[in-house]
Formats: structure tokens, sequence, C-alpha cells
């Protein structure tokens, strides 16, 4: 079973070789060690000495970036476009009634080894614009982001998102800085890289691990790209398995799912009471330019469609299970965001706006370059008691 315990990474010895790994765990944590002293190592590794660089980002090395780091970051071509400059900021959006977005949800990586075919995150723009690597800032400059975001005394959640956020060999670290500060952990992820050692390493650090799950049919989890490589989707037992791991950790166990062209017909609702989930966040795909093209990959929901799937399960819906319906409009500009990079950032006009780094400006500062909707942040429901 895949797992890279933080804590082993750092004690890893210098002297690993690739022709002696017994496991591809081994050779992303050696990767992790090597990425700080070495780029010429990266591009010598191939699929075949460790099938986890797969999925998203596989081939992309940007300049001299490697996968897990860089000392030389590639030169931005353009501009990443953004809603406001150091000195100029804009004003965020008012607050009206006293709505306020207590959750920010950190996208700490890029890198996925699930190929989603209408995912509305994948960065492509923010690693070429700014050459970061896929996984994401190194550890000094992503702890400081999250210090400043905890410390801004606008949230009371961080949420890490990614790309797959667990592949991260210092997301228990990060999570230890998130408790120093008093607020809420809570982590969105495919479920691959779930074990029982990992959940062992989180009791106390997460409290709630939401598992992003499109379908309760393996073979429409493969046409959606919901799989290992594109190829290898996750069974329902394994699915099963890991929630059943998190509820004997008493971690909060929520469900994500995506409703494309290939789903909307589906009566999901009996899985999801299997699962046991505390909550299940059901979303229509969202086109985002940048980001996705739902229309040329023959995927995109429309309204029709959306209400065809809420229909199909609300006669259905569990009754131990919060289930929250957000179509595109809900959505929009209802996120507090953070790109790999380290800037937050909105969808507001159907693209990425992207503010100037937190690590730089701060996060206050950074804060109010992008524009949020408090009040529809309240009535989507996003805030919640995890437990």
């Amino acid at each position: 079973m895949p797992h890279i315990p933080s804590g082993h990474v750092q004690m890893l010895p210098w002297s690993l070789s690739l022709h002696r790994l017994s496991s591809c765990k081994v050779a992303v944590a050696t990767l992790a060690i090597f990425a700080h002293t070495s780029t010429a190592f990266i591009p010598s590794l191939s699929s075949q000495a460790c099938p986890y660089l797969h999925g998203r980002s596989r081939c992309m090395l940007h300049g001299r970036a490697s996968v897990f780091g860089s000392t030389h970051p590639a030169k931005n071509t353009q501009e990443t476009p953004r809603r406001g400059h150091r000195g100029e900021l804009l004003q965020m959006a008012e607050r009206g009634s006293g709505a306020h977005t207590s959750t920010a949800n950190y996208h700490i990586n890029q890198y996925c080894n699930f190929e989603c075919n209408f995912c509305f995150a994948t960065f492509e723009d923010v690693l070429s614009d700014t050459g970061v690597p896929p996984m994401g800032l190194d550890h000094e400059k992503a702890l400081k982001v999250v210090d400043e975001v905890c410390s801004c005394g606008e949230f009371t959640k961080i949420n890490f998102a990614g790309g797959e956020p667990l592949f991260r060999p210092d997301l228990f670290t990060l999570l230890a800085k998130v408790k120093q500060h008093g607020l809420s952990t809570s982590i969105i992820t495919n479920g691959y890289l779930i074990t029982p050692e990992w959940v062992d390493s989180a009791r106390g650090l997460v409290d709630q691990v939401g598992i992003s799950v499109d379908s309760a049919n393996p073979e429409t989890r493969l046409r959606m790209g919901r799989a290992h490589k594109g190829r290898f989707p996750m069974t329902n037992k394994e699915y099963l398995g890991r929630a059943e791991l998190l509820h004997s950790a008493g971690i909060s166990l929520k469900i994500n799912s995506v409703v494309t062209a290939l789903n909307c017909d589906e009566r999901m609702a009996p899985f999801i009471n299997q699962l046991r989930a505390k909550r299940w966040k059901v979303f229509q795909a969202l086109q985002v330019s940048g980001q996705n093209a739902l229309d040329d990959k023959g995927v995109m929901c429309d309204a029709d469609m959306y209400a065809k799937f809420q229909r199909n399960n609300a006669c259905l819906e569990p009754s131990a299970v919060t289930t929250i319906f957000e179509d595109n409009d809900a959505m929009t500009g209802s996120y507090a965001m953070i790109d790999p990079f380290g800037r937050f950032f909105d969808n507001t006009r159907g693209r990425h706006y992207y503010s100037a780094p937190i690590f730089e400006l701060g996060a206050a500062k950074a804060y109010a370059e992008i524009t949020i909707d408090h009040d529809k942040f309240e009535a989507r429901g996003g805030e919640y008691s995890i437990y």
C-alpha cells in the first residue's frame, strides 16, 4: 500500500540509490531529498523507475525546476493576471449582512496521480508563469504561507487541497503549524495514499478528511479519469476501507463528488450511506478558462443534467448525512483559495485571478487583492460544524 510518512522522509540515508529501491514510495521520498541539492537528478528518473510520477505534471520540468523543488526556478514568460498589485490594493467585496469566509483552501501542490477530465484546479498556468514545481513551494515558504494565513485573523479553518496534498512529505508539519495557531484542519484527497500508518500520523492533527469520489461505479470513475495514472480506479472496497480507517481514528469524513455528463444519471446516495460520511458535497462541473475544457472533452454538465442528479439522489438522501448541492453560481466567488505558489486567487470572472505571493506581501494585504462574496460562502453552507 503506497504511503509516504513525513516523519521518515528526513531520516532516509543519503546513500540510497534508485537501483536498490524496494518500492516507489521510497523513490518519491528520495526525490524530496535530492530536490534540495540536485536538479540534474530528476530527469534521469523514468516512469518505469517510479510509476508514481504519472498523472498531472508527470512530464513537467520548467527550466531546471523538478517535481519537488528547484534552486533555479523557470523564468516567468508572462505576467499572471491578478486583481491588484502592491500599492494598488482593491477592496474586498462588501460583507453585506456580516457574513464571513472562515475557511482558507490552500492548494499546497499541483501534482496529482489521478487524471480527472473535469478538474478545475489544474494550475498549469501557475507552473508556467511562476516556475514553481508541481510539488509546490519549498518547505520554508509553504510554512510561512501557513503561518501568515493563520495569523491574519480572517480564518478559523485551513483546508489543504491539491493536486494531491498527501504527496507533500511535510504535510504533517504544516498541519501542526495550523494546530499551534488553534485553527481547525481539513484535507481534500483522492484517498489513494490513505493507509493505517497515515491515519495514525494524522491523529490529533487532522479534524476532517474529504475524499473525492464521483461515482459508485468503478467503470464510470475510469471514464471520468478518477483513477491512478488515469487507468486504475480504486475499488468500492478500497474506498470503504479508507472510510473505516478514518472513522476508527475519530476523523470526520466528508465526500466530494463532481457531476458531469458521464455520471449525471447515477443514484449514488446508497454508496454514500455505506461510507458513513458526515457531509456530502455535490458540485456541478465548473468550466474555468485556463484550467479545463469541459466542452472539448464532452463532459460539460448543464443545468438539466445537474438537476437530474439532484432528483436521482434527493429521494435517497442519507438521513445521517448533510448533503450540499453546489451549482456553478454557488461555487463562483465564494471560496478563499491559495494556489501552489502561495497566492490568494478567485474565480469570479470565469478564470483564476491571483494576488501577490503571501510569503512576500503578507496574508492580509494579499487577501485584499481578490474578491470574495462572503454572503455566498454562508449561503452555500460554508460555515458548519466538522463533528
